[in-house]
């Protein structure tokens, strides 16, 4: 069982435990100047994605993130340091954290949607006489001094996001979402194969789909192949059927790199959805129990895919995928023979 399985199972009776030490560590601390530049301090707990759509959401309020201090999970550190956002890891600077910030913030953001242990974090770091933000949805909203409402798949995260930071900013939030991202540098004439998903049920897709996949997709472009700790079986099965491919290096830098610069990238619901948006690089995204709305692509031109048969779906909730009484049925995608040009009610292509 990982970290973060485990402390989800142990969110309710931590949260409710915790909050109170928290707050004992938080007068302990209060009064001491704050070595930091800012006065706000964002909470960001959860993966890749969620990062990224945090960093979009500020651009809208025409905010720099490099202008707050953030609190993140290691595996959304890499995204931080290419970024240069100040920041620590829960996981990995624990000492350093509760050593130096006791207390110290007059603004705290939880952004965590549902899970309450981060109010606990969030508590210990707020200022007496401070404020903490958060969304209603979160199991410990009533710890919070400002509570933001929270929607499943009906809106983009990144605008939930920025509604969260605007209410701390004092800063008017945009209505929606942009419903195209224009790309941030041009594309280098190749697309991207983005493997995700080798580690869920859900999403764990054969290579005879994403055969088909970048065939219905690439357009004739050069393929280059990613993937992560968990599709390494997958990435060697396609990179021997796939005549040309190139496979790139296992490191988050060379990864963005080739996300930045490609015509076009291919994916499942995961991380790569998120920074092809931040970049505006048109993507093919597919989505099974993943909620779509709410994680869908931004580049201009890009696609989701999902089967539009499966009343089931979206079933993930607060990031969690229950067990399926129905074969996975989500995980039946229809392609389309033209792919950006389906008939109306026939396939499951959304062109954004």
């Amino acid at each position: 069982m990982s970290l973060q399985t485990l402390l989800k199972t142990l969110d309710r009776p931590l949260g409710g435990l915790l909050g109170p030490l928290a707050r004992g560590g938080a007068r302990w601390g209060g009064g001491k100047k704050s070595p930091f530049r800012e006065d706000l301090l964002i909470l960001r707990p959860g993966g890749l994605g969620d990062l990224v759509c945090c960093h979009l959401a500020l651009e809208y309020l025409g905010r720099n993130p490099r202008d707050f201090f953030w609190l993140v999970e290691r595996r959304s550190a890499p995204w931080a340091q290419r970024h240069a956002l100040p920041h620590l890891c829960y996981d990995r600077d624990l000492r350093a954290i509760l050593a130096t910030f006791g207390g110290r913030w007059p603004r705290v953001i939880d952004t965590e949607q549902f899970f309450g242990l981060a109010q606990a974090m969030a508590l210990f770091c707020r200022a007496p006489g401070g404020t903490l933000f958060s969304f209603e949805g979160n199991r410990r909203s009533r710890d919070s001094d400002v509570t933001v409402p929270y929607s499943q798949n009906r809106e983009h995260e990144s605008l939930l996001f920025a509604r969260l930071f605007g209410r701390a900013l004092g800063i008017a939030a945009p209505l929606e979402a942009p419903k195209e991202i224009p790309r941030r540098s041009p594309g280098a004439g190749y697309g991207l194969l983005a493997l995700g998903g080798g580690l869920a049920p859900s999403r764990n897709f054969p290579p005879s789909f994403w055969l088909s996949l970048a065939r219905a997709y690439g357009d004739g472009l050069p393929l280059v192949i990613s993937g992560g700790r968990g599709e390494g079986a997958l990435l060697e099965a396609l990179g021997a059927a796939i005549p040309g491919a190139r496979i790139l290096p296992p490191s988050f830098e060379a990864f963005e790199e080739a996300v930045r610069s490609a015509e076009r990238v291919i994916t499942v619901d995961s991380g790569a959805v998120h920074v092809a948006s931040y970049h505006g690089v048109p993507t093919v995204a597919v989505f099974s129990s993943g909620q779509e709305r709410k994680w869908a692509p931004l580049g201009a031109g890009s696609v989701t895919l999902t089967n539009p048969g499966a009343s089931c779906r979206p079933c993930a909730l607060w990031g969690q995928v229950p067990p399926c009484p129905h074969g996975l049925v989500c995980r039946d995608i229809p392609l389309p023979q033209d792919p950006f040009r389906a008939p109306e009610g026939k396939g499951g292509t959304d062109g954004r």
